[in-house]
Formats: C-alpha cells, structure tokens, sequence
C-alpha cells in the first residue's frame, strides 16, 4: 500500500487541504484531544470536492463520554466516513462504520 503522510491534496478548482495520510482512493484524518466536530470540514470537502470515498476520522483522546461517542456514531453513519476512537483513559478502541 503506497500512502503518503501529511499530504497537501491540490485541484485547479478548489484550494488546497492537508491530509494526515493518503493514499490510493483513501484518506486517515486524525486528531489528538480535540472536539467531536475537529475534522469534519476535512471529511466533507474529501468527500464532496475531491470524490474520495474511504475516508477515517480517528480520534484519540484522554477522556471520551456518551455524547462525544454518539455524536461520531450519528455524523459517521450521516456522512458515509469510518470513525475510529482511541480512549486513552480506559485503553479502549472502538470502530464506527
């Protein structure tokens, strides 16, 4: 698998957006203690303006609740991207898709 790491994906038509890690038709988002919405824009203008279809949202963070569990699950099943969430706390992972 041929992937690139922090990658600026460039068009004639849009401006440029940095990704954490592409490859071939996928990218990986990732964010480390930030808010539920952090990397929402980066999944939507993925999928929208540049047409890429598998994309993940990974999340790691110190202390996740409900809400912020649910909020992923209900905006990864509305917008087509795997959520992954790594609590560190707890040394938990959970996958959403």
């Amino acid at each position: 698998m041929d992937c690139k790491v922090r990658h600026t994906l460039t068009s004639p038509l849009y401006p440029n957006v940095e990704i954490d890690v592409f490859g071939d038709n996928f990218a990986i988002e990732v964010k480390l203690e930030e808010k539920y919405y952090s990397g929402i824009i980066q999944v939507l203008i993925l999928k929208v303006l540049h047409k890429i279809e598998n994309i993940t949202l990974f999340h790691v963070n110190s202390y996740l609740d409900k809400k912020f569990i649910s909020a992923i699950k209900e905006l990864s099943q509305r917008l087509g991207f795997i959520g992954i969430l790594l609590h560190k706390r707890e040394k938990s992972l959970e996958v959403i898709y």
